[in-house]
């Protein structure tokens, strides 16, 4: 990028109104310094956790749905969309009240499949909405789980893994979708797992970690634009419910928790396109479902559980493109965890989640631009 002077009648340099930290010439944008920004937002119609949310990138809408209340058996339909201004509208609502399943969108699409109903009953399908909150029903994924995780590998996304009751019966299928909805089914994952993370990097989907049954495999798959299971790795340490997103060129998995000793992790690795593994700088605190996005190439978790009640924390840690981590100007208004969170145009938005013993319906929205 050229630099361009104060006093140079040449290349005069221009600012455009009061657009702080950017400049222009001649109507060109040559030079932006990007701010952080906390903010709240439109708070959801209903409180709700252990609720996907995914956006219709192409629309620039988010799409809340589903999720459980307090109230034990207690499960949600309605779904709830969100545009960027704040505006907030309910859409056609689901199939069937249900929690505990995956969300993902891509191009003009939003998809979301399977999902828990009642204690030992789970759902296969998958359903589509688009940036009007239209649901069309697609193909139904390959069994009924809940618990599984889905990220985009080329022009597709991928709904992997998940567990078949309440209690027991990991899987390790994985079904990818295109912008038609045609379903194909993928080579397996490298563990049968459950509540394993998921996240997405120039074209390659990552899943990795989790639990089956008791035991916590460390294994990361790597599909790459081709929909091939390009690599499989091992990481350093088992865990479940932990963050993942996009950081430099991988992705980082943040948190998490191993059950069989209620241990909360801090550790964060990354995982390169190629199957590289890299333990990066711990999180301040070790907690886990916190929630993560990637801003202009700056990767953020924020919140999550430090106590198997669901007692939050307010922290947020960031990660440069290159991996290191930085400190955050600022820290979440509520501590939450188990919340639905999407990144969409360099701003995370948090959707309600857990907050001690109890459900909020609050949102609050991070910016990097």
């Amino acid at each position: 990028m050229p630099a361009y002077g104060y006093g140079i009648k040449r290349n005069p340099l221009f600012w455009q109104g009061n657009k702080i930290g950017k400049a222009y010439r001649y109507g060109t944008l040559v030079f932006q310094s990007f701010q952080w920004t906390k903010s709240s937002f439109t708070s959801l119609a209903t409180g709700r956790y252990l609720a996907p949310a995914a956006a219709v990138p192409n629309g620039n809408v988010i799409l809340v749905a589903g999720g459980g209340t307090t109230s034990t058996g207690t499960y949600l339909s309605s779904v709830e969309m969100f545009t960027e201004a704040g505006v907030r509208s309910t859409v056609d609502t689901l199939y069937r009240a249900k929690n505990q399943f995956a969300g993902c969108g891509y191009g003009n699409y939003a998809l979301f499949a399977g999902g828990a109903y009642s204690s030992y009953n789970n759902e296969n399908r998958c359903e589509c909405y688009n940036s009007s909150g239209v649901r069309t029903l697609l193909t139904s994924l390959s069994t009924t789980l809940r618990n599984n995780a889905a990220a985009v590998a080329g022009t597709h996304i991928l709904f992997a893994g998940g567990r078949h009751s309440a209690l027991l019966g990991q899987y390790a299928k994985v079904d990818a979708y295109n912008q038609s909805g045609t379903k194909t089914k993928l080579t397996d994952l490298m563990y049968e797992v459950m509540d394993h993370g998921a996240g997405s990097c120039n074209g390659f989907a990552f899943f990795g970690f989790g639990e089956d049954k008791s035991s916590y495999p460390t294994g990361v798959s790597i599909y790459n634009s081709s929909l091939v299971r390009s690599s499989t790795l091992n990481g350093a340490e088992g865990k479940r419910l932990m963050a993942v997103t996009k950081c430099g060129d991988g992705v980082i998995f943040a948190g998490g928790i191993y059950s069989t000793s209620n241990t909360m992790r801090s550790t964060v690795e990354h995982v390169t396109t190629a199957g590289v593994r890299t333990t990066l700088s711990p999180l301040s605190v070790a907690r886990y479902s916190p929630m993560a996005g990637t801003l202009n190439g700056i990767a953020v978790v924020a919140g999550g559980s430090t106590t198997t009640s669901h007692n939050g924390t307010t922290n947020i840690d960031i990660y440069d493109s290159n991996k290191v981590k930085t400190t955050s100007p600022f820290s979440l208004s509520t501590a939450r965890s188990h919340a639905a969170y999407e990144t969409l145009n360099n701003t995370l938005y948090l959707f309600g989640g857990r907050s001690g013993g109890s459900t909020i319906a609050t949102t609050e929205t991070i910016s990097y631009k």
